[in-house]
């Protein structure tokens, strides 16, 4: 993620980053220095019904930035 972000900056990467969600909250340091808002989004046990739950989470989220593309990255 880190070097994504690097490139987003420097201009090799001419995309829009809107958002960062992460199940670590430790990204939210990385996502602050670039000025990139951030959700955390604990899992803390992995069944289907927080799974889920995580899933509509993410899902909101891309609808209220308008996402077009999501990029996994760690």
């Amino acid at each position: 993620m880190n070097d994504l972000l690097f490139r987003h900056r420097t201009g090799q990467l001419p995309i829009e980053i809107a958002a960062i969600a992460s199940n670590h909250k430790d990204f939210y340091r990385l996502a602050a220095s670039y000025d990139i808002p951030f959700h955390h989004l604990p899992l803390l046990q992995a069944t289907r019904d927080t799974k889920a739950a995580q899933e509509a989470r993410l899902w909101d989220l891309f609808c209220d930035y308008r996402i077009d593309l999501v990029v996994l990255a760690r």
